[in-house]
């Protein structure tokens, strides 16, 4: 088939959607498909066999964008939505896929050249306007619902990356009285099981940091506040205090911020007294973080809110490393506590699970050991691809019906 990816994103970017567009990107070029991908201007190049990248213009004054909704990422869409119609006028597809409000385009898609549209639903706009703090008015709570129920009513099929989201839309859909299927797909397969590291590399990256016979509480992934990292920051001093003689030079080393968000959490670690014993890094590229996984101890994901998993959590659990986490519905078709460490999100809870994992090493493995093998068992490249497809099939006859 032909098909035209819609993701306003900065592709490729190391972040939960451009990973995602990536991977069924890459999927759908191994399954035989051609895939044209309209993102925005910002992102770094990237090769995908069978696969066309075309960039929107840049929209004056803007010149870069970061997760969440925001003023820029609407300004940027006027030029996006103008580049999708002129790549519709050039070609004919036979599909569109959409990811977050490029819906909104893979609606008009779908009228325009009478093909099937996916709505690949990354989020579940009323709950992500709560999750960034835009719904504190009850206006935004309400456009949050007509905007969502206005992007499933353009939409012969949805993907969801996790039961959670599945389980918030389903209701919805049932009311519209539409018969959209709801697919699970959860984000795996292209670019996990890197975490083979050359002995060499391990080694100058622990020198780089200054962690030589030091015990490493690992966070990756952005620094935005739904990440919930003040959290881990006031659980330090409390591990601090109970480790003082068996672990002193235990450091937490978080990787993936932006300069001034990394400036504020190093003068929120002043404030606390953990300054030096806090190791912060920007981003880095995807092919460099099994490198700093293979310095964890532990690997830790703080965040509490929102219903759509990380990305990043199928990388922790293949990566042999135990995993402490919230205890958050967020979390729960993944983790329980048979595979991983979840402690409640106060700072002393959060602590004390922390050095019940510092000091004992069976229990780490263990942990450890669960994570990777229901990793390998649930979400395997196997699966994912056989999902796609499946998916591609369903789209397929559904693309027969519309042309009859």
């Amino acid at each position: 088939m032909r098909i035209l990816m819609i993701a306003p994103q900065a592709f490729f970017k190391p972040s939960g959607t451009p990973f995602s567009v990536y991977n069924r990107t890459t999927i759908l070029s191994e399954l035989g498909h051609q895939v044209d991908i309209v993102c925005y201007p910002f992102g770094e190049d990237t090769r995908i066999r069978n696969c066309t990248i075309i960039r929107s213009p840049r929209f004056p004054s803007v010149r870069s964008i970061r997760p969440g909704p925001s003023l820029k990422k609407l300004l940027l869409d006027i030029p996006f939505f103008f580049t999708v119609r002129r790549v519709a006028k050039k070609k004919r597809y036979d599909l569109v896929i959409s990811h977050e409000e490029g819906a909104v385009m893979g609606r008009w898609m779908r009228r325009r050249q009478g093909i099937p549209h996916i709505y690949d639903m990354h989020s579940f706009f009323p709950i992500m306007f709560e999750e960034w703090g835009v719904s504190r008015w009850k206006l935004f709570h309400h456009l949050g619902n007509v905007f969502q129920r206005f992007l499933l009513r353009g939409s012969d099929m949805v993907i969801v990356n996790c039961l959670n989201l599945k389980e918030a839309v389903t209701p919805m859909l049932h009311a519209m009285k539409s018969d959209a299927p709801v697919i699970v797909i959860e984000n795996t397969a292209a670019m996990r099981g890197q975490n083979q590291v050359k002995t060499q590399d391990r080694a100058r990256l622990k020198r780089q940091l200054g962690l030589e016979d030091k015990a490493v509480i690992l966070y990756t992934g952005s620094f935005v506040p739904l990440q919930n990292l003040d959290l881990l920051l006031e659980s330090i001093p409390h591990v601090q205090k109970k480790l003082r003689k068996e672990f002193p030079k235990t450091r937490w080393v978080l990787v993936g911020g932006e300069s001034d968000e990394i400036s504020r959490l190093k003068k929120k670690a002043e404030t606390l007294g953990v300054l030096d014993a806090l190791i912060l890094r920007e981003r880095v590229p995807p092919q460099d973080m099994p490198a700093y996984l293979s310095l964890a101890t532990i690997v830790a994901s703080p965040r509490v809110r929102g219903i759509n998993v990380p990305f990043k959590l199928f990388s922790l659990m293949e990566s042999g490393k135990p995993i402490l986490a919230s205890r958050s519905r967020l979390y729960r078709s993944f983790l329980d506590d048979h595979n991983a460490m979840l402690a409640d999100a106060t700072p002393e809870d959060f602590a004390k699970a922390t050095v019940r994992l510092l000091k004992d090493r069976t229990l780490r493995q263990r942990l450890a050991k669960a994570a990777f093998e229901k990793a390998k068992r649930d979400y395997s490249a196997e699966s994912y691809k056989r999902k796609m497809r499946d998916a591609c099939r369903m789209a397929a006859k559904i693309g027969k019906r519309m042309r009859r």
